[in-house]
């Protein structure tokens, strides 16, 4: 019975510390939590539950939407259909969208359905049903190795996913699990050329995402301020990484404004 009582009090203790760890987002106190609670996977489940049915789901609030995203995700980790069936229970109409949002992609990842690579502590996670002649993951990595390993901390995983008529994105950072989910186009046999300008783009969208993560950007794209500040990190990195592309696409928009200035003085008189 003594060592029953230890043993939730560990995991009492991880519990404690993994709150701590989220809410002040520091990295290694989180770690440590992850450890003991995937240590005892079976007794980690009721407490992890409990602290999920402790939440207001429907009331906006930052911690609250940390606590949440953190806890469903080792839930989802240790027990993917306990998770599920969690998730559908407790989302309704007035569940918050933020909480809604990232509810949708912690489930979203299934181990079967991925291919996993792991770079620098983040978790490369590509859909099986896309295109292998895209070499998504492959172009991933290569575009990362531009980025330094300090704006990568905290981001835990990047889904690669195929485009969806429902999806009005074409990339996706969730604050509060520091997830990003990358929208891959369709690969063209007849022009590679259009290959071409859709890995440029979808570089400069994984780049915008995690310029969202280094500015911790809490609203997830939905500030105007945020996505220019975003827009700002990406260009920065392309420089570095496509310094011809950028400055092409510089003097293109260089000459784009002067004509448009041109065409408003033209206008005004």
């Amino acid at each position: 019975m003594s060592s029953q009582n230890g043993k939730n009090n560990d995991l009492e203790n991880a519990i404690n510390r993994l709150k701590r760890g989220l809410i002040s987002k520091h990295y290694p106190t989180q770690a440590v939590a992850y450890k003991a609670l995937y240590k005892n996977r079976d007794k980690s489940i009721p407490f992890l539950l409990r602290e999920l049915k402790l939440l207001d789901l429907k009331k906006y609030n930052s911690v609250n939407t940390i606590l949440a995203a953190g806890f469903l995700t080792i839930l989802h980790d240790l027990d993917e259909k306990l998770s599920e069936q969690f998730v559908k229970k407790s989302i309704t109409p007035k569940t918050d969208p933020v909480i809604k949002r990232s509810f949708d992609s912690i489930l979203r990842f299934k181990r079967a359905n991925f291919t996993e690579t792991e770079h620098r502590g983040v978790l490369i996670l590509e859909d099986k049903t896309l295109d292998q002649r895209n070499h998504a993951t492959d172009f991933v990595l290569k575009w990362l190795e531009f980025i330094p390993d300090e704006d990568l901390t905290g981001i835990p995983r990047i889904y690669i996913i195929p485009r969806k008529p429902q999806y009005d994105f074409a990339g996706q950072y969730l604050p509060y699990i520091g997830v990003i989910n990358l929208v891959w186009f369709e690969y063209d046999e007849q022009i590679n050329f259009l290959n071409a300008m859709d890995r440029f783009f979808t570089q400069k969208t994984l780049y915008h995402e995690i310029g969202h993560h280094y500015h911790r950007h809490k609203e997830g794209g939905q500030v105007p301020s945020q996505e220019e500040e975003a827009d700002r990190y990406a260009y920065k990195k392309l420089r570095i990484a496509r310094p011809k592309v950028s400055r092409f696409l510089r003097m293109i928009a260089k000459i784009f404004r002067r004509n448009k200035n041109h065409a408003a003085k033209q206008t005004s008189t």
